[in-house]
């Protein structure tokens, strides 16, 4: 998924179904975010996300991506992808999901905020990994205590970024 969140600054907020299941809570937290949400949506949509995004004049100065959960991430081609966004600060959210991609997904997504300079990771795994109580069934999509978890992470982690001043 890919938000943007204006808090101070305006941010775009981009995801798959993970940050769908949040987004109304979202919006109600980060009023002035764009939040473009989707299920199934795969790291390879990015580009077409982007665009979409560019074209409507709504890519904001905060871009919170949250994509790996439905498969592996190309770390070369996703980076490329960032590359369109490189005025723009970035934040990468790393997945918790009972799939065999997960630490492919989650050392990509590390790797990448270590090699590009705008981009930082937001540490969902740490908050969630082994807390079933925060998810529904399928052990990937957060359920009420676990969106209430998930926004209070970002809302932490983009408000540690404001205070920086960057």
């Amino acid at each position: 998924d890919l938000h943007s969140f204006p808090t101070r600054r305006s941010s775009d907020l981009l995801s798959y179904s993970i940050m769908l299941s949040a987004s109304d809570k979202m919006k109600d937290e980060f009023k002035n975010a764009i939040i473009d949400s989707k299920v199934s949506r795969q790291a390879w949509d990015l580009p077409k996300v982007i665009d979409n995004l560019k074209q409507n004049n709504n890519i904001k100065d905060i871009v919170v991506i949250h994509l790996g959960s439905n498969y592996k991430i190309n770390k070369e081609k996703f980076k490329g992808y960032l590359l369109s966004l490189e005025s723009k600060k970035i934040f990468l959210i790393n997945c918790v999901i009972p799939d065999p991609w997960e630490e492919q997904v989650n050392t990509t997504i590390k790797e990448i905020s270590e090699e590009m300079e705008n981009v930082e990771m937001i540490d969902w795994y740490a908050v969630a990994k082994n807390r079933k109580e925060l998810f529904y069934k399928d052990a990937t999509h957060p359920n009420a205590e676990g969106v209430k978890e998930y926004i209070n992470l970002l809302k932490t982690e983009l408000t540690k970024h404001l205070k920086k001043g960057q």
